[in-house]
């Protein structure tokens, strides 16, 4: 499983998925942590309108680490558009 770790986090982007609970935030911080970013990792909750920053602060927030989007369907058409534009 580590072996996994250490070479996911050299990836551009990374996808994971899975039910409430299993451990996907966690995951996406070892992957950030065993990878050679020197960023910080950023967490956007996309469910969370109040507390959470807009996507776009979040990617600058990022910029040269690692962004975890939670609940990524809550994201705006609009959002979602964006952010697969900003991955390609």
């Amino acid at each position: 499983m580590f072996d996994l770790f250490d070479r996911g986090g050299d990836q551009p982007g990374v996808w994971l998925t899975g039910e409430d609970g299993t451990g996907k935030g966690l995951a996406a911080r070892v992957l950030h942590e065993r990878s050679r970013r020197d960023g910080p990792f950023v967490t956007l909750d996309a469910s969370d309108r109040d507390g959470s920053p807009t996507l776009d602060a979040a990617l600058k927030q990022a910029a040269g680490g690692t962004l975890y989007v939670r609940f990524i369907d809550a994201l705006s058409r609009d959002d979602q558009s964006r952010l697969q534009r900003y991955l390609e």
